[in-house]
């Protein structure tokens, strides 16, 4: 049988290798698992796991910046704009333990019916938050505190869970000690990153997605590309990789024409708070296809203002990065979502190797799975 998804229908084998499904708690696993197979069209697989970087993501798609705006995170007020995301930090889904599914179809593509959900739910020990946020699709263990905070306060019944403050861009060892009934189950330790968990930014020849768009901007902030519409209205074409191949050669590199971390690394700069350059714009498409700034004409200036500085606060916050603004190798090696680290040290500086070098990356072959499950357009 298949089953919803945000991209499509699936089988439920395809569901269970998702890393936002099986990186939750292995009882909320079973718990959901039984829900959809059950539920005969009626409910379907949406979101579970989070790092603290997609909550993030989440928050700012559904907040704007206000000095008397409700709600306050990193210092900023914020005024909510559409349905309740939580500040990172304070989701139950940065801890394995809730899930958004999908519900029956409707005539409106942007609903789906989830009475059978709500009405079901309990059978299978989950609670909906149809009461709480009018959330029929958000689902958590019916035993544990609803907010996560309280669930904290409590001692975290259910075990422990990533800490994504820890090290580096926050990877930690999450160990998951309980199951519904109480009794021990096999401790996994598992290494999890705030940037990992998101495709990593390799260009290759004829790509025109996500990484083509910040190539296209670091090659004309080095001036090897003309800075005028021509060049940013197309893919990574032929020329472009020449181009590429001819750098990587000048820089001691392999002559591939991919851009990976070490090519990045040539090709980018440290950026300082303030900064008004063309590899700014390299920068901001960057944040653009992180869904951390939306795309449009204004967002694509040269000046490295104080709105875009608090957004990569933000960002280097919930990754587990001094949030300095500054964007140097670690925030550039979160940003790109790229496992080796990405070396930027071409303005003279000194390469801080205190700073922690281990970032995780997604398997590029998953990538058109997590595309399929998880490439829901921002809010």
């Amino acid at each position: 049988m298949l089953y919803r998804t945000y991209g499509g229908k699936v089988p439920m084998d395809v569901i269970l290798r998702t890393r936002n499904f099986a990186g939750m708690h292995p009882t909320m696993c079973e718990r959901v698992r039984a829900l959809i197979e059950a539920a005969d069209g009626q409910a379907g697989w949406g979101d579970g796991l989070r790092t603290p970087q997609e909550q993030l993501r989440l928050f700012l798609s559904r907040h704007r910046l206000d000095p008397n705006g409700k709600v306050e995170y990193n210092g900023q007020r914020y005024t909510l704009e559409g349905s309740p995301a939580a500040r990172p930090g304070r989701s139950m889904h940065e801890v394995g333990l809730a899930a958004d599914l999908r519900g029956a179809p409707t005539n409106n593509p942007k609903f789906d019916n989830c009475d059978w959900i709500v009405a079901n739910a309990p059978k299978f020990g989950l609670i909906t938050f149809a009461e709480v946020n009018k959330e029929p699709w958000h689902v958590q263990p019916v035993e544990l505190a609803h907010a996560r905070r309280d669930y904290e306060a409590k001692g975290s019944a259910w075990g422990a869970y990533p800490n994504y403050a820890g090290r580096g861009a926050g990877a930690d060892v999450r160990q998951q000690s309980t199951s519904n009934d109480g009794s021990a189950t096999t401790k996994v330790a598992q290494e999890i990153s705030a940037a990992g968990l998101a495709p990593a930014l390799v260009a290759r020849a004829g790509d025109s997605g996500p990484a083509a768009r910040v190539l296209i901007e670091a090659l004309i902030g080095r001036g090897l590309l003309p800075d005028d519409p021509a060049s940013r209205d197309r893919a990574y074409s032929d020329a472009d990789v020449e181009i590429v191949k001819a750098f990587q050669r000048e820089n001691g590199l392999g002559d591939d024409g991919e851009v990976g971390p070490l090519t990045w690394g040539k090709l980018l700069k440290n950026i300082e708070p303030g900064e008004d350059s063309p590899m700014v714009r390299a920068l901001k498409a960057t944040l653009i296809v992180r869904s951390l700034i939306k795309d449009n004409d204004a967002n694509m200036s040269t000046d490295y203002g104080p709105l875009t500085q608090q957004r990569v606060r933000d960002f280097q916050s919930a990754s587990g990065i001094d949030a300095i603004a500054r964007v140097g190798p670690q925030t550039w090696t979160a940003l790109l979502g790229v496992k080796r680290r990405v070396e930027v040290s071409d303005r003279g500086d000194e390469i801080d190797e205190t700073e922690e070098p281990s970032f995780a990356e997604i398997d590029l072959d998953d990538i058109d799975l997590v595309d399929l499950l998880d490439g829901r357009p921002a809010e």
